[in-house]
């Protein structure tokens, strides 16, 4: 078995921080005001509570990352049974996703970090194996860039994303409600009750979920709160039409 193994990539304006656990990013330091760098992620202080997260911290989510109702998938015809980890549904991978796994991790320059991970054929009910990279990257535009790339030798679902869990502030004793937020796209991803999507595209105007302009985050949870009773929170997906968003 692989053993926990750290990571740190840095720029003159930022540090990165991770474990070869789940390619998870630990720490994210940023340079605040006064130029003090300051982390802006969530994290554990003992790097072991990794082995037994169940939040998924910093990690990289997959093979898919959301949910699959009752995990099943029909593929060029052929039914397909995942894991199921999340009540009656899929969620994140399965039991063990690219979360928990070890991953190959190359440090190719000052400011970069390569990960590597061969998913086997039906690997937590997936089909097809799946050679995966992901590569993280500091710039000097003080941007932290995630690319993403696999390569499968049959017809198979992939859907890989970060899942790091972001407060501004650097003091991980706030709350993120004094945050302010934009999402530049006017389009959600509708779920049914169990968080599952239903394949429409939500208009978010002049809804609780429209951030097309700057809004605070706690204003905006009381907002969804008052319009439904049982909102505790947003947990939705946006969708956007290219990179960059079309006014």
């Amino acid at each position: 078995m692989s053993s926990l193994q750290t990571f740190e990539i840095a720029n003159q304006q930022m540090v990165l921080k991770a474990i070869n656990l789940g390619g998870i990013i630990t720490e994210l330091l940023v340079s605040d005001k006064k130029g003090q760098l300051t982390n802006v992620v969530l994290g554990y202080t003992d790097i072991s509570d990794y082995l037994t997260d169940s939040f998924f911290l910093g990690c990289i989510a997959g093979r898919f990352a959301n949910r699959i109702a009752e995990g099943k998938l029909t593929i060029d015809g052929k039914a397909y049974q995942l894991a199921i980890n999340n009540g009656k549904n899929h969620l994140h991978g399965g039991e063990k996703g690219f979360d928990k796994v070890y991953w190959q991790v190359t440090k190719v320059a000052d400011n970069k970090l390569m990960l590597e991970y061969a998913s086997k054929h039906m690997e937590e009910g997936y089909p097809g194996n799946l050679d995966v990279t992901v590569t993280y990257e500091l710039t000097d535009a003080s941007e932290l860039l995630i690319e993403y790339s696999a390569t499968t030798d049959q017809e198979t679902v992939i859907n890989l994303t970060n899942h790091s869990y972001f407060n501004l502030s650097g003091s991980m004793d706030n709350t993120i409600a004094d945050h302010d937020i934009q999402i530049e796209t006017d389009k959600l991803v509708a779920v049914n009750a169990d968080q599952i999507p239903t394949g429409v595209l939500q208009d978010v105007s002049d809804t609780p979920f429209d951030f097309l302009r700057k809004r605070n985050l706690g204003k905006a949870i009381e907002d969804y709160k008052s319009s439904d009773n049982s909102a505790i929170g947003f947990d939705h997906c946006y969708a956007f039409e290219s990179s960059e968003f079309k006014k």
